[in-house]
């Protein structure tokens, strides 16, 4: 098979390492990680190049393939001991987690990932990498058969849109795709939108788009 003989290669002629490879050569095979079809294959050879690579493009998306594939909990855990002083670096591992979660999962994740000594949700980005990310880039897991993804989002807006509007109002903008749903998870949507809709001192903005959101679902329903 080709595309694992290259990763092999890859790996025995140390190309992870960034002197010994360009930027084509370990996006190719990051995009070849990500097809193989194998599992095991694929984990084995993305653990070791997360341990092996001084290339921090190639690193986090070793990282974002363990995860995704239910696995990373050493990788995850290595990343933060190594890089929790750095706020961007800090704010891809925060990200990795909300767009991997299992669906039946990403309620206690994204639970724990607020409640994480280094989440402040007033920093725009570190509220983006958590609760814009699993609402733009999860979708099994914002969209819920339940409605507890919509209800997870719709709290956080309403709790940074007090503190940075322009925030909020980007946020509120995931909720856009909800009229394209079938009735039972649009509907589910709608209930957390119309409770945001209710609050006295919600900002223009994020009530706009809200209620452009919520026109829009109730036309279609």
């Amino acid at each position: 098979d080709f595309v694992q003989s290259y990763l092999r290669a890859f790996l025995s002629e140390d190309k992870f390492l960034r002197c010994n490879s360009s930027i084509s050569e370990r996006a190719f095979a990051i995009a070849a990680l990500k097809n193989i079809e194998n599992l095991d294959t694929k984990c084995t050879l993305a653990e070791k190049m997360f341990e092996l690579t001084d290339s921090m493009t190639l690193k986090i998306a070793c990282l974002s393939i363990l995860v995704s594939s239910g696995q990373g909990e050493k990788q995850l855990n290595s990343f933060y001991q190594n890089y929790k002083d750095d706020i961007s670096l800090m704010n891809k591992w925060f990200s990795i987690q909300a767009q991997f979660c299992p669906p039946k999962q990403s309620e206690k994740v994204i639970k724990s990932l607020c409640e994480h000594s280094q989440f402040r949700f007033l920093n725009p980005n570190n509220f983006n990498s958590v609760i814009t990310t699993f609402a733009k880039m999860n979708f099994s897991g914002f969209n819920l058969k339940n409605g507890k993804g919509y209800q997870l989002v719709a709290k956080w807006i309403k709790k940074i849109d007090a503190y940075n509007p322009q925030v909020a109002a980007r946020a509120a903008k995931t909720f856009e795709h909800i009229s394209f749903l079938p009735d039972h998870y649009s509907s589910k949507a709608l209930k957390p939108l119309k409770a945001m809709q209710g609050t006295k001192n919600l900002s223009k903005d994020t009530r706009e788009i809200i209620e452009n959101i919520i026109s829009g679902c109730e036309r279609t329903l």
